[in-house]
Protein backbone atom coordinates (compact mmCIF):
# COMPACT_ATOMS: atom_id res chain seq x y z
CA UNK A 1 0.00 0.00 0.00
CA UNK A 2 0.90 3.38 -1.05
CA UNK A 3 2.27 5.94 1.86
CA UNK A 4 -0.07 8.39 0.83
CA UNK A 5 -2.81 5.78 1.54
CA UNK A 6 -1.24 4.30 4.80
CA UNK A 7 -1.72 8.02 6.23
CA UNK A 8 -5.15 7.85 4.85
CA UNK A 9 -5.36 4.29 7.07
CA UNK A 10 -4.64 6.18 10.04
CA UNK A 11 -7.03 8.76 9.63
CA UNK A 12 -10.60 7.23 11.87
CA UNK A 13 -11.23 6.51 15.20
CA UNK A 14 -14.11 4.98 16.98
CA UNK A 15 -15.27 3.33 20.36
CA UNK A 16 -12.71 2.09 22.51
CA UNK A 17 -12.19 -1.59 22.60
CA UNK A 18 -11.90 -2.79 26.08
CA UNK A 19 -11.04 -5.82 28.22
CA UNK A 20 -13.42 -7.61 30.21
CA UNK A 21 -13.00 -10.65 32.46
CA UNK A 22 -14.35 -14.25 31.53
CA UNK A 23 -15.50 -16.61 33.72
CA UNK A 24 -16.92 -19.60 30.37
CA UNK A 25 -14.55 -21.34 28.01
CA UNK A 26 -15.56 -22.94 25.32
CA UNK A 27 -12.38 -23.48 23.65
CA UNK A 28 -13.79 -23.46 20.06
CA UNK A 29 -12.25 -20.94 17.48
CA UNK A 30 -14.22 -19.37 14.05
CA UNK A 31 -14.14 -20.13 10.45
CA UNK A 32 -14.94 -17.88 7.97
CA UNK A 33 -18.66 -18.12 6.21
CA UNK A 34 -18.98 -14.82 4.10
CA UNK A 35 -16.06 -12.67 3.29
CA UNK A 36 -16.38 -9.04 3.39
CA UNK A 37 -16.91 -7.22 0.07
CA UNK A 38 -19.42 -7.74 -2.94
CA UNK A 39 -21.66 -10.74 -3.32
CA UNK A 40 -23.36 -11.44 -6.29
CA UNK A 41 -22.92 -8.19 -8.31
CA UNK A 42 -24.21 -7.85 -11.22
CA UNK A 43 -24.04 -4.81 -14.19
CA UNK A 44 -25.97 -3.97 -17.22
CA UNK A 45 -24.58 -3.13 -20.08
CA UNK A 46 -25.38 0.20 -21.37
CA UNK A 47 -23.27 0.25 -24.89
CA UNK A 48 -21.34 3.59 -26.04
CA UNK A 49 -22.72 6.95 -26.03
CA UNK A 50 -21.58 10.77 -25.28
CA UNK A 51 -21.56 14.39 -25.70
CA UNK A 52 -18.85 16.55 -26.63
CA UNK A 53 -17.73 20.11 -24.16
CA UNK A 54 -15.60 21.99 -25.45
CA UNK A 55 -13.84 19.54 -27.82
CA UNK A 56 -14.07 17.01 -25.28
CA UNK A 57 -15.77 13.55 -25.33
CA UNK A 58 -17.85 12.86 -22.26
CA UNK A 59 -18.41 9.19 -21.81
CA UNK A 60 -21.68 8.06 -20.49
CA UNK A 61 -21.38 4.79 -18.21
CA UNK A 62 -20.38 1.79 -19.85
CA UNK A 63 -21.94 0.08 -17.12
CA UNK A 64 -24.25 0.54 -14.44
CA UNK A 65 -25.09 -1.77 -11.24
CA UNK A 66 -27.92 -4.20 -11.85
CA UNK A 67 -27.83 -5.54 -8.01
CA UNK A 68 -26.31 -7.52 -5.79
CA UNK A 69 -25.46 -7.18 -1.88
CA UNK A 70 -22.33 -6.00 -0.38
CA UNK A 71 -21.02 -7.17 3.58
CA UNK A 72 -19.45 -4.53 5.32
CA UNK A 73 -17.49 -7.43 7.48
CA UNK A 74 -17.04 -10.73 7.60
CA UNK A 75 -19.78 -13.31 8.67
CA UNK A 76 -17.54 -16.24 10.92
CA UNK A 77 -19.15 -19.44 12.47
CA UNK A 78 -18.32 -20.86 15.94
CA UNK A 79 -16.32 -24.12 14.58
CA UNK A 80 -13.18 -26.17 15.31
CA UNK A 81 -11.15 -26.51 18.15
CA UNK A 82 -9.04 -23.56 19.58
CA UNK A 83 -7.55 -24.39 23.22
CA UNK A 84 -7.74 -21.09 25.46
CA UNK A 85 -10.35 -19.34 23.42
CA UNK A 86 -14.06 -18.66 23.43
CA UNK A 87 -16.46 -18.36 20.67
CA UNK A 88 -19.98 -16.72 21.00
CA UNK A 89 -21.91 -16.97 17.83
CA UNK A 90 -23.74 -13.69 18.03
CA UNK A 91 -20.59 -11.80 18.78
CA UNK A 92 -20.63 -9.16 16.46
CA UNK A 93 -22.90 -7.92 13.87
CA UNK A 94 -22.44 -7.35 10.04
CA UNK A 95 -24.47 -5.12 8.24
CA UNK A 96 -25.43 -5.75 4.27
CA UNK A 97 -26.87 -3.60 1.97
CA UNK A 98 -28.84 -5.82 -0.92
CA UNK A 99 -28.99 -3.29 -4.66
CA UNK A 100 -31.42 -4.27 -6.80
CA UNK A 101 -33.96 -2.51 -10.17
CA UNK A 102 -30.65 -0.32 -11.16
CA UNK A 103 -30.10 -0.15 -14.72
CA UNK A 104 -29.00 2.19 -17.80
CA UNK A 105 -30.48 5.72 -18.13
CA UNK A 106 -33.61 5.88 -20.93
CA UNK A 107 -31.63 8.21 -23.18
CA UNK A 108 -35.20 9.24 -24.92
CA UNK A 109 -34.86 13.66 -25.18
CA UNK A 110 -31.27 12.94 -23.64
CA UNK A 111 -28.93 12.66 -26.33
CA UNK A 112 -29.14 15.72 -28.47
CA UNK A 113 -26.63 14.79 -31.11
CA UNK A 114 -24.45 18.52 -31.06
CA UNK A 115 -21.11 19.35 -29.65
CA UNK A 116 -20.99 22.34 -26.67
CA UNK A 117 -18.97 24.81 -26.12
CA UNK A 118 -19.22 24.72 -22.76
CA UNK A 119 -20.85 23.39 -19.78
CA UNK A 120 -22.94 26.12 -19.42
CA UNK A 121 -24.73 25.12 -22.67
CA UNK A 122 -25.24 21.91 -21.86
CA UNK A 123 -28.86 21.36 -21.05
CA UNK A 124 -29.76 20.10 -17.61
CA UNK A 125 -31.82 16.97 -18.42
CA UNK A 126 -28.40 16.13 -20.42
CA UNK A 127 -26.57 16.76 -17.72
CA UNK A 128 -28.40 14.90 -14.97
CA UNK A 129 -29.57 11.83 -17.39
CA UNK A 130 -26.14 10.95 -18.62
CA UNK A 131 -25.84 8.45 -15.57
CA UNK A 132 -26.98 5.04 -14.31
CA UNK A 133 -30.68 4.91 -13.08
CA UNK A 134 -29.95 4.41 -8.90
CA UNK A 135 -31.11 0.74 -7.68
CA UNK A 136 -33.43 0.37 -4.77
CA UNK A 137 -31.43 -0.38 -1.48
CA UNK A 138 -33.00 -2.53 1.30
CA UNK A 139 -30.72 -2.50 4.65
CA UNK A 140 -30.12 -6.13 6.95
CA UNK A 141 -27.72 -7.12 8.98
CA UNK A 142 -26.33 -10.84 9.95
CA UNK A 143 -24.78 -11.74 13.18
CA UNK A 144 -21.10 -13.04 12.92
CA UNK A 145 -18.92 -15.17 15.77
CA UNK A 146 -16.59 -13.48 18.17
CA UNK A 147 -13.82 -14.82 19.78
CA UNK A 148 -11.89 -13.78 23.18
CA UNK A 149 -9.21 -15.22 24.78
CA UNK A 150 -9.47 -17.28 28.38
CA UNK A 151 -9.59 -15.87 31.07
CA UNK A 152 -8.57 -12.48 30.23
CA UNK A 153 -11.87 -12.00 27.58
CA UNK A 154 -9.23 -9.91 25.43
CA UNK A 155 -10.91 -9.78 21.63
CA UNK A 156 -9.19 -11.40 19.21
CA UNK A 157 -9.24 -9.79 15.66
CA UNK A 158 -7.96 -9.85 12.64
CA UNK A 159 -4.20 -9.05 12.20
CA UNK A 160 -3.02 -5.34 11.63
CA UNK A 161 -1.26 -5.08 8.38
CA UNK A 162 -2.34 -8.25 7.04
CA UNK A 163 -3.93 -8.18 3.72
CA UNK A 164 -6.92 -10.02 2.60
CA UNK A 165 -9.37 -10.61 -0.34
CA UNK A 166 -13.32 -9.83 -0.10
CA UNK A 167 -15.78 -11.51 -1.67
CA UNK A 168 -15.50 -9.92 -5.11
CA UNK A 169 -11.98 -10.63 -5.34
CA UNK A 170 -11.14 -7.16 -4.26
CA UNK A 171 -8.48 -7.13 -1.35
CA UNK A 172 -8.43 -4.86 1.36
CA UNK A 173 -5.47 -4.22 4.05
CA UNK A 174 -6.37 -4.48 7.86
CA UNK A 175 -5.59 -1.52 10.03
CA UNK A 176 -6.19 0.51 13.18
CA UNK A 177 -6.31 4.45 13.11
CA UNK A 178 -6.64 6.45 15.52
CA UNK A 179 -5.74 10.54 14.44
CA UNK A 180 -6.74 12.26 11.68
CA UNK A 181 -4.17 13.99 9.17
CA UNK A 182 -4.46 17.34 7.35
CA UNK A 183 -8.12 16.93 5.54
CA UNK A 184 -8.01 16.63 2.06
CA UNK A 185 -9.36 18.73 -0.69
CA UNK A 186 -11.48 16.47 -2.81
CA UNK A 187 -15.28 17.52 -3.45
CA UNK A 188 -16.62 14.15 -4.71
CA UNK A 189 -20.23 16.01 -5.03
CA UNK A 190 -18.65 18.63 -7.00
CA UNK A 191 -19.65 17.94 -11.29
CA UNK A 192 -17.49 19.70 -14.01
CA UNK A 193 -21.23 21.84 -14.61
CA UNK A 194 -20.58 22.97 -10.59
CA UNK A 195 -16.18 23.45 -11.84
CA UNK A 196 -17.17 25.52 -14.87
CA UNK A 197 -19.40 28.30 -12.68
CA UNK A 198 -18.03 32.12 -11.38
CA UNK A 199 -16.98 32.00 -7.92
CA UNK A 200 -19.94 34.93 -7.29
CA UNK A 201 -22.99 35.33 -7.58
CA UNK A 202 -22.79 39.05 -9.03
CA UNK A 203 -23.14 37.34 -12.43
CA UNK A 204 -26.71 36.19 -12.17
CA UNK A 205 -29.43 38.23 -13.49
CA UNK A 206 -32.73 39.21 -13.01
CA UNK A 207 -34.71 38.18 -9.76
CA UNK A 208 -32.39 35.25 -9.23
CA UNK A 209 -29.51 37.40 -8.79
CA UNK A 210 -30.88 40.24 -7.37
CA UNK A 211 -33.41 38.92 -5.12
CA UNK A 212 -33.34 34.96 -4.50
CA UNK A 213 -29.68 33.91 -3.82
CA UNK A 214 -29.27 37.08 -1.06
CA UNK A 215 -31.92 35.35 0.84
CA UNK A 216 -30.89 31.83 0.28
CA UNK A 217 -27.32 32.06 -0.34
CA UNK A 218 -24.95 29.24 -0.36
CA UNK A 219 -23.87 28.26 2.95
CA UNK A 220 -20.48 26.46 4.10
CA UNK A 221 -21.54 24.23 6.65
CA UNK A 222 -24.54 23.35 9.01
CA UNK A 223 -25.16 20.29 11.32
CA UNK A 224 -28.26 19.38 10.50
CA UNK A 225 -31.01 16.34 12.23
CA UNK A 226 -34.31 15.05 9.91
CA UNK A 227 -35.33 11.83 7.56
CA UNK A 228 -34.14 11.30 4.10
CA UNK A 229 -37.32 9.16 2.40
CA UNK A 230 -36.37 7.53 -0.60
CA UNK A 231 -39.43 5.75 -3.20
CA UNK A 232 -38.20 4.14 -5.96
CA UNK A 233 -41.64 3.62 -8.73
CA UNK A 234 -40.50 0.76 -10.95
CA UNK A 235 -43.34 -0.56 -13.55
CA UNK A 236 -45.75 1.02 -11.12
CA UNK A 237 -44.23 -0.84 -8.00
CA UNK A 238 -43.54 1.92 -5.29
CA UNK A 239 -40.61 0.81 -2.33
CA UNK A 240 -39.77 3.21 0.19
CA UNK A 241 -36.62 3.50 2.34
CA UNK A 242 -36.30 6.19 5.24
CA UNK A 243 -33.02 6.72 6.97
CA UNK A 244 -32.63 9.54 10.05
CA UNK A 245 -29.48 11.60 9.59
CA UNK A 246 -28.22 13.69 12.29
CA UNK A 247 -24.36 15.34 11.73
CA UNK A 248 -22.31 17.89 10.16
CA UNK A 249 -22.15 18.56 6.35
CA UNK A 250 -19.58 20.94 4.51
CA UNK A 251 -20.00 22.47 0.97
CA UNK A 252 -16.59 21.47 0.36
CA UNK A 253 -17.74 18.36 0.36
CA UNK A 254 -16.59 16.65 4.08
CA UNK A 255 -19.46 15.19 6.41
CA UNK A 256 -19.73 13.30 9.24
CA UNK A 257 -23.22 11.81 10.41
CA UNK A 258 -25.29 9.13 11.88
CA UNK A 259 -28.13 7.45 10.34
CA UNK A 260 -30.19 4.77 12.14
CA UNK A 261 -33.02 3.11 10.10
CA UNK A 262 -35.71 0.73 10.52
CA UNK A 263 -34.66 -3.20 9.64
CA UNK A 264 -36.78 -6.56 10.02
CA UNK A 265 -34.51 -8.63 11.67
CA UNK A 266 -36.02 -12.26 12.56
CA UNK A 267 -39.76 -11.28 12.33
CA UNK A 268 -39.44 -8.01 14.55
CA UNK A 269 -38.83 -4.49 13.45
CA UNK A 270 -34.93 -3.23 15.18
CA UNK A 271 -32.88 -0.27 14.43
CA UNK A 272 -29.90 -0.11 13.00
CA UNK A 273 -27.52 2.36 11.49
CA UNK A 274 -24.30 3.79 10.79
CA UNK A 275 -21.33 6.19 11.36
CA UNK A 276 -20.44 7.74 7.93
CA UNK A 277 -18.23 10.24 7.20
CA UNK A 278 -15.53 11.86 4.56
CA UNK A 279 -12.53 13.93 5.23
CA UNK A 280 -11.35 14.90 2.02
CA UNK A 281 -8.76 11.83 1.60
CA UNK A 282 -11.39 9.09 2.17
CA UNK A 283 -14.75 8.17 3.20
CA UNK A 284 -14.98 5.61 6.17
CA UNK A 285 -18.10 3.37 7.05
CA UNK A 286 -18.91 1.84 10.71
CA UNK A 287 -22.37 -0.20 10.95
CA UNK A 288 -23.78 -0.40 14.35
CA UNK A 289 -22.55 -3.36 16.56
CA UNK A 290 -19.60 -4.33 14.29
CA UNK A 291 -16.23 -5.59 14.52
CA UNK A 292 -14.83 -3.21 11.61
CA UNK A 293 -15.22 -0.15 9.78
CA UNK A 294 -14.64 0.14 6.21
CA UNK A 295 -12.37 2.67 4.60
CA UNK A 296 -12.21 3.76 0.84
CA UNK A 297 -9.59 6.09 -0.43
CA UNK A 298 -10.69 8.79 -2.46
CA UNK A 299 -7.51 7.09 -4.68
CA UNK A 300 -9.26 3.97 -5.01
CA UNK A 301 -10.37 2.80 -8.47
CA UNK A 302 -13.99 1.93 -7.94
CA UNK A 303 -14.22 4.59 -5.38
CA UNK A 304 -17.31 6.60 -7.51
CA UNK A 305 -19.02 3.23 -6.99
CA UNK A 306 -18.55 3.38 -3.38
CA UNK A 307 -18.80 7.13 -2.81
CA UNK A 308 -22.38 6.86 -5.24
CA UNK A 309 -23.84 3.41 -2.78
CA UNK A 310 -22.63 4.51 0.88
CA UNK A 311 -23.44 8.54 0.49
CA UNK A 312 -26.55 8.21 -1.43
CA UNK A 313 -28.53 10.07 1.76
CA UNK A 314 -26.28 12.29 1.92
CA UNK A 315 -26.61 13.98 -1.59
CA UNK A 316 -29.92 15.93 -0.23
CA UNK A 317 -28.11 17.72 2.57
CA UNK A 318 -25.16 18.95 0.82
CA UNK A 319 -27.36 20.23 -2.12
CA UNK A 320 -29.39 21.70 1.16
CA UNK A 321 -26.04 23.49 2.54
CA UNK A 322 -24.78 24.80 -0.81
CA UNK A 323 -27.81 25.40 -2.76
CA UNK A 324 -30.97 23.19 -3.30
CA UNK A 325 -32.39 25.35 -6.20
CA UNK A 326 -29.17 25.00 -8.26
CA UNK A 327 -28.93 28.17 -9.78
CA UNK A 328 -25.80 28.54 -11.86
CA UNK A 329 -22.99 31.81 -10.92
CA UNK A 330 -23.09 32.50 -14.51
CA UNK A 331 -24.06 35.11 -16.76
CA UNK A 332 -24.10 33.05 -20.18
CA UNK A 333 -27.68 32.01 -19.39
CA UNK A 334 -30.29 34.11 -20.20
CA UNK A 335 -33.91 33.82 -17.98
CA UNK A 336 -37.03 35.32 -19.08
CA UNK A 337 -39.31 36.33 -16.55
CA UNK A 338 -43.63 36.07 -16.30
CA UNK A 339 -44.61 38.04 -13.24
CA UNK A 340 -48.20 38.56 -11.27
CA UNK A 341 -48.61 39.59 -7.74
CA UNK A 342 -47.86 36.40 -6.81
CA UNK A 343 -45.81 34.40 -8.40
CA UNK A 344 -42.75 34.35 -10.78
CA UNK A 345 -42.04 32.45 -13.18
CA UNK A 346 -38.53 32.50 -14.07
CA UNK A 347 -37.16 30.28 -16.86
CA UNK A 348 -33.74 29.61 -19.33
CA UNK A 349 -33.97 27.79 -23.31
CA UNK A 350 -32.07 25.38 -24.90
CA UNK A 351 -30.30 27.18 -27.62
CA UNK A 352 -31.79 27.45 -31.17
CA UNK A 353 -30.18 24.48 -32.70
CA UNK A 354 -31.48 22.02 -29.75
CA UNK A 355 -34.97 23.38 -30.63
CA UNK A 356 -35.09 25.95 -28.60
CA UNK A 357 -37.50 24.55 -25.79
CA UNK A 358 -37.29 24.92 -22.24
CA UNK A 359 -34.46 24.20 -20.50
CA UNK A 360 -34.93 24.94 -16.67
CA UNK A 361 -38.02 26.76 -15.10
CA UNK A 362 -38.09 28.24 -11.43
CA UNK A 363 -41.16 29.27 -9.65
CA UNK A 364 -40.59 31.85 -7.45
CA UNK A 365 -43.51 32.73 -4.52
CA UNK A 366 -43.46 36.74 -4.24
CA UNK A 367 -46.90 37.11 -2.31
CA UNK A 368 -44.98 37.22 1.56
CA UNK A 369 -42.41 38.95 2.69
CA UNK A 370 -39.75 36.66 1.96
CA UNK A 371 -39.20 35.80 -1.69
CA UNK A 372 -38.96 32.36 -2.24
CA UNK A 373 -38.41 29.67 -4.57
CA UNK A 374 -41.91 27.05 -4.55
CA UNK A 375 -40.84 24.78 -7.34
CA UNK A 376 -37.98 23.88 -10.24
CA UNK A 377 -38.68 21.72 -13.40
CA UNK A 378 -36.22 20.42 -15.50
CA UNK A 379 -36.79 19.43 -19.55
CA UNK A 380 -35.46 17.30 -22.01
CA UNK A 381 -35.64 17.55 -25.60
CA UNK A 382 -39.08 16.49 -26.16
CA UNK A 383 -40.64 18.89 -23.95
CA UNK A 384 -41.23 16.14 -21.09
CA UNK A 385 -40.68 17.28 -17.59
CA UNK A 386 -37.20 14.78 -16.11
CA UNK A 387 -37.21 16.34 -12.55
CA UNK A 388 -39.08 18.85 -10.66
CA UNK A 389 -37.78 19.23 -6.90
CA UNK A 390 -40.56 21.21 -4.64
CA UNK A 391 -39.74 23.65 -1.73
CA UNK A 392 -41.77 23.48 1.35
CA UNK A 393 -41.38 24.88 5.28
CA UNK A 394 -39.24 28.07 4.81
CA UNK A 395 -37.67 29.04 8.00
CA UNK A 396 -35.06 31.57 9.04
CA UNK A 397 -31.21 29.64 9.71
CA UNK A 398 -29.83 33.06 10.33
CA UNK A 399 -30.55 36.63 10.07
CA UNK A 400 -32.72 37.40 6.94
CA UNK A 401 -31.16 33.98 5.25
CA UNK A 402 -33.80 31.44 4.57
CA UNK A 403 -34.03 27.79 3.86
CA UNK A 404 -36.93 25.11 3.56
CA UNK A 405 -37.02 22.29 5.74
CA UNK A 406 -38.71 20.06 3.14
CA UNK A 407 -37.10 19.80 -0.28
CA UNK A 408 -38.68 16.62 -2.56
CA UNK A 409 -37.06 16.05 -5.62
CA UNK A 410 -38.24 12.99 -8.30
CA UNK A 411 -36.48 11.94 -11.41
CA UNK A 412 -38.22 10.52 -13.78
CA UNK A 413 -36.08 7.58 -15.26
CA UNK A 414 -38.13 6.70 -18.72
CA UNK A 415 -41.23 9.37 -18.71
CA UNK A 416 -42.44 7.52 -21.83
CA UNK A 417 -42.57 3.75 -19.68
CA UNK A 418 -44.92 3.84 -16.55
CA UNK A 419 -43.97 7.24 -15.36
CA UNK A 420 -40.41 5.31 -13.40
CA UNK A 421 -39.32 7.40 -11.14
CA UNK A 422 -37.20 7.81 -8.05
CA UNK A 423 -38.50 10.68 -5.56
CA UNK A 424 -36.57 11.52 -2.79
CA UNK A 425 -37.62 13.58 0.20
CA UNK A 426 -35.30 15.62 2.41
CA UNK A 427 -37.27 16.52 5.89
CA UNK A 428 -35.19 18.85 8.31
CA UNK A 429 -36.27 19.32 12.30
CA UNK A 430 -33.06 20.90 13.06
CA UNK A 431 -30.18 23.18 11.62
CA UNK A 432 -27.89 25.26 12.49
CA UNK A 433 -24.80 26.93 10.91
CA UNK A 434 -21.53 25.89 12.00
CA UNK A 435 -18.47 28.91 11.56
CA UNK A 436 -14.90 28.05 9.91
CA UNK A 437 -13.52 27.41 13.73
CA UNK A 438 -16.08 24.42 13.89
CA UNK A 439 -15.82 23.28 10.27
CA UNK A 440 -12.38 22.37 10.72
CA UNK A 441 -13.54 19.30 13.33
CA UNK A 442 -15.47 17.87 10.74
CA UNK A 443 -15.27 14.96 10.34
CA UNK A 444 -14.23 14.02 14.15
CA UNK A 445 -11.92 11.66 15.47
CA UNK A 446 -11.67 9.73 18.57
CA UNK A 447 -8.67 9.05 20.58
CA UNK A 448 -9.11 5.01 20.87
CA UNK A 449 -8.20 2.89 18.43
CA UNK A 450 -10.64 0.96 16.06
CA UNK A 451 -10.43 -1.59 13.28
CA UNK A 452 -11.07 -0.74 9.67
CA UNK A 453 -10.72 -2.63 6.48
CA UNK A 454 -9.01 -0.12 3.82
CA UNK A 455 -10.20 -1.24 0.22
CA UNK A 456 -7.26 -1.14 -2.10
Amino acid sequence: MASADFAVVMALASVCQGLVGQATCNHTGRKVQIEAGDRNFSNAPCGNFSIVVAGSNIQGPANCLRGGAHYAGTVYACEGIANLTNCKNQGFKVAIETYSNGGCPDLTGLIPGASFASWMEVPAAVRKGLQCIPPKKKDTFDWSASTTDCPTGTKQRPAVGTVRQGGSGAFYTVAEGSVYPSHGSRNPFLTPYDSAQSSSPAVVSGLLGSLVIPLHPRFAGAVLGGVVTTEHVIDGVSFERSVSVEGSVLSNGRFDLNTSYGIVQEGRAVSHGKWLTFDGNAMGSTADGSENGNLWPATGVDFALRFSQQASDVIPLYQWVRDPFEIPWTDSVSYVEATDATTAVISSRMSVALGGGLDKEYEIDLSGPVVHPIAMRVYDLTGAVREETRFKDYRAVSPGKWRPFQVTRTTWLAPARNQDRVTVTLSLTAAKLIDEAAQVAVPKGCADSHLWFVWL
